[in-house]
């Protein structure tokens, strides 16, 4: 019967079950049934620190799990204002220089010798380099949330000020 119980509290996440917290009252039941038998055989004095001891357990375990559940709230509030400085800054900072889609996908596809090889024989630019692989970062690692900081701009600099 007990087992009946338990599933009843059971939620599958994932593949892993975890308990919900609608559990924690059939072990505080499953808990006052053990003192209960333990109480008809011990004296008055122990009775009450026995008591004591699980009321303050239990009243830390509350404690406890308000300050988690206010941690993540605050936690949740600064994640969602950096996410909205960091899309602005990005709509920003993401080049708007268009390239040709065939040579996108060249500079995509290729490999780090493939794209030294495409530089050196001009078939594409620095810049182009530069531009899709913004692009593709701030698409992407929007998306995945794999952004934390963006130099677009500044690296683009840097690389018309060398080649100048």
């Amino acid at each position: 019967r007990q087992m009946c119980i338990r599933d009843r509290y059971q939620r599958r996440v994932h593949g892993d079950f975890y308990l919900s917290q609608n559990f924690m009252v059939i072990q505080i039941v499953s808990l006052l049934k053990q003192l209960t038998q333990l109480f008809s055989k011990t004296k008055k004095g122990t009775q009450v620190k026995i008591l004591l001891l699980i009321a303050l357990y239990f009243a830390k375990s509350l404690y406890e799990k308000n300050k988690i559940q206010q941690i993540r709230k605050q936690l949740t509030v600064v994640s969602i204002k950096k996410r909205a400085e960091r899309d602005a800054k990005l709509k920003r900072e993401t080049p708007t220089t268009e390239i040709p889609k065939e040579k996108e996908d060249l500079i995509l596809n290729a490999t780090v010798t493939q794209l030294k090889e495409l530089l050196n024989t001009e078939q594409i630019t620095s810049e182009e380099t530069l531009v899709c692989y913004a692009k593709r970062a701030a698409t992407i690692g929007k998306d995945l949330c794999l952004i934390t900081e963006t130099n677009f701009t500044e690296a683009l600099d840097c690389l018309l000020y060398t080649s100048d």
